[in-house]
């Protein structure tokens, strides 16, 4: 008979955000003054570096690629597994 996995909530934390630069703007979007929310989604890899950032709803006027530009600055504390420091997938909304 096969061992049935069983992983609490306690084992796993998801990544959470330490550091992030202030907002920019593109130029186009400040003479505008357009301004709303992109959400970006990203891989934190194991020491906390976002990876794979890709824009999940966007906003344009250049703002999809400021808001990218951001998050790839961003420092996280990686997700844990198992008191082990593991790549945990994360959305911003910016």
């Amino acid at each position: 008979m096969a061992a049935e996995s069983t992983t609490s909530a306690a084992e796993f934390r998801t990544p959470s955000l330490y550091m992030r630069p202030i907002r920019r703007f593109s130029d186009e979007a400040r003479r505008a003054k357009y301004q709303g929310v992109c959400i970006v989604g990203l891989i934190v890899d194991s020491l906390g570096n976002p990876q794979r950032v890709h824009v999940v709803r966007a906003l344009g006027m250049g703002l999809d690629e400021k808001a990218m530009e951001a998050v790839r600055e961003y420092k996280f504390k990686p997700a844990v597994f198992k008191g082990k420091n593991v790549a945990g997938g994360s959305k911003i909304s910016r």
